[in-house]
């Protein structure tokens, strides 16, 4: 995938594109490339062959961005988790066992914003449902 494809991609499919993508189109587009290209090998859901389900690793990726004070990634992964299948307490369970091993204030300076994003997503899910 082509580096300007990549970033419509994360736009699409995040809401949001990523410091690092845009610099990266920029002036590295084959890193982009190869980021992604690994990136894209891993993101798979277990139908298409992913050993984890696609919203559990969305739900890895609000933990890890939360622990790293990544607020944007945490809120478009977060998004994006419930996308992919995944509750709100589910996420909730993975932020408490985050906070126990790392502290609260890792909660409450970007987990707490991740998990309203969350529920917003949410309620736009079901909302479409009926």
């Amino acid at each position: 995938m082509k580096s300007a494809e990549i970033v419509r991609y994360f736009e699409k499919n995040l809401g949001w594109v990523p410091d690092f993508a845009d610099i990266l189109s920029r002036y590295k587009p084959d890193t982009l490339e190869s980021y992604f290209a690994m990136r894209s090998s891993v993101m798979k859901d277990t139908p298409q062959g992913g050993a984890l389900p696609l919203k559990f690793k969305e739900i890895l990726y609000v933990v890890l961005d939360s622990i790293t004070n990544n607020t944007e990634g945490a809120i478009a992964h977060a998004r994006a988790a419930i996308k992919a299948g995944a509750k709100t307490e589910e996420l909730a369970e993975a932020l408490i066992i985050m906070a126990m091993l790392t502290g609260m204030p890792r909660l409450e300076v970007v987990g707490t914003k991740a998990f309203r994003a969350a529920e917003e997503e949410e309620k736009k899910k079901k909302k479409k449902k009926k």
